[in-house]
């Protein structure tokens, strides 16, 4: 298994992915279908991933580990849509996002990516009272 973090010359479509750990504490296993540039948060490249139950989830500011063959070889049953399928139901690779902004092709240019907010405001208290012992709220 090799390491992937924003460069997506490594990807193909049919890869297969482990996410690391998502802000839900799950990850997930699936392999590449569509790449969107700067589509995600900040940013960010959207990468589309089919699951094994043949749901389709989107990723963004995510890292993710590239399955070796071997490792494909031993979860690709487990998949009720695979790779291949995939391809001869829909050679156009095209995929949407809650039923909008339908988008054909592996990688997908910024061209047509929405407007995002490329910074957000955090907010740190620091209190001193006899509730808190000064800690961060």
């Amino acid at each position: 298994m090799s390491s992937f973090s924003g460069n997506i010359d490594k990807l193909s479509f049919g890869d297969f992915l482990l996410s690391a750990i998502s802000t839900t504490g799950e990850q997930t296993l699936g392999y590449v279908v569509q790449i969107r540039k700067s589509w995600g948060q900040f940013g960010s490249d959207m990468i589309f991933i089919r699951e094994h139950d043949g749901s389709l989830s989107t990723h963004e500011n995510q890292g993710f580990w590239i399955l070796s063959p071997e490792q494909t070889g031993f979860i690709l049953p487990c998949f009720t849509i695979t790779p291949s399928d995939e391809m001869s139901d829909n050679p156009d690779h095209k995929y949407s996002i809650l039923h909008k902004q339908p988008e054909s092709g592996f990688i997908v240019d910024s061209l047509h990516a929405p407007n995002r907010i490329d910074s957000c405001a955090i907010k740190i208290s620091v209190t001193n009272s006899k509730y808190s012992n000064g800690g961060f709220s």
